[in-house]
């Protein structure tokens, strides 16, 4: 059976096909007809409210000016954080030697372990289910311990303990890693092939 005219029972429609619809009745019949040409005058109305909303263009390249602008503040502000942070490391005397990271001193910065002995993890698809636990545990701890810091995270070689790079100065280079930037720096290197060492130019 089709819908009823607005103002209209199922009933007075079958009996009465001419009738004109009540205008000032907005019963909804019992076959819901009547809600379903409501939720169509609803979306009617939205429609026309979104485009009674539509900015200009002038609008537009406004908010797009405020969005850059805020962005842009945003960074300076990070990158002033970031700023104050390492000069509190300076002065703190945060940063390690070398030799104080060799003898295994802790981090300064969270007074954990940088080189902890445990080995580099294992990928968490090759993790056992007390593998999982112990690695699901270590970073709600980590995250405990810096639920603010907004910044990367890093690990020394063989090791499993993380250090977070906002309040953990990073390690120190050793003499061969300083020696290695260097000859780059100076536009060569050593390559090792075959046991042997050839020292190339680095194209510039």
């Amino acid at each position: 059976m089709g819908c009823a005219p607005i103002g209209l029972s199922s009933h007075e429609a079958a009996h009465h096909p001419g009738a004109a619809p009540r205008q000032l009745s907005r019963r909804i019949s019992s076959d819901g007809c009547g809600f379903r040409a409501s939720v169509a005058a609803g979306r009617r109305a939205s429609r026309q409210n979104r485009l009674m909303a539509r900015l200009t263009d002038e609008q537009r390249a406004q908010r797009a000016a405020t969005r850059r602008r805020n962005e842009a503040l945003a960074v300076e502000a990070e990158n002033e954080r970031q700023e104050i942070k390492r000069s509190e490391w300076v002065a703190n005397g945060t940063w390690l030697t070398r030799q104080e990271l060799d003898d295994g001193v802790p981090c300064r910065g969270c007074g954990l372990p940088i080189v902890d002995g445990w080995g580099a993890r294992p990928a968490l698809s090759d993790l056992t289910a007390s593998q999982r636990a112990e690695h699901d545990a270590d970073e709600a701890a980590y995250a405990a311990r810096h639920p603010d810091c907004r910044s990367h995270r890093w690990t020394l070689s063989d090791s499993r303990t993380q250090h977070c790079g906002f309040c953990c100065p990073p390690p120190p280079l050793s003499t061969a890693q300083i020696d290695q930037i260097s000859r780059i720096v100076n536009g060569q290197f050593v390559l090792r092939v075959g046991g042997q060492q050839t020292r190339a130019l680095v194209a510039r």
